[in-house]
């Protein structure tokens, strides 16, 4: 059976130039702990210009800020940003929830 070496879950969006690596370097071969699956769980949010690194969980509904570099965990429903990436606030939003609060008049409420 193959590897998975990423997987992408549903009501996910993805901005452009987004770069998401699953090992470090193929010219020198991959060494132990170099590699590893990305996953974006569902209803996750991930800004332009993100890169991903090896082994990463993004979790569910978690939003990524534009130009960050994750290289660790982000939780559900938290919102991660910066070089690396860290968590810096949290929100109560679901997938679902996404239209509304874009076209609609519904608030969100961030904690952080």
């Amino acid at each position: 059976m193959e590897k998975v070496w990423f997987t992408i879950e549903d009501d996910v969006i993805l901005a452009g130039y987004i770069y998401i690596l699953t090992h470090s370097n193929i010219l020198y071969g991959i060494k132990e702990g170099e590699d590893g699956p990305v996953i974006i769980k569902r209803g996750a949010r991930v800004g332009i210009n993100v890169t991903i690194l090896p082994g990463v969980i993004i979790g569910e509904n978690a939003v990524i800020g534009a130009g960050s570099v994750v290289t660790k965990d982000i939780p559900d429903n938290c919102i991660a940003a910066g070089v690396p990436a860290r968590v810096i606030g949290r929100h109560n939003f679901k997938a679902n929830d996404i239209h509304h609060w874009l076209y609609g008049s519904k608030s969100v409420k961030v904690k952080g």
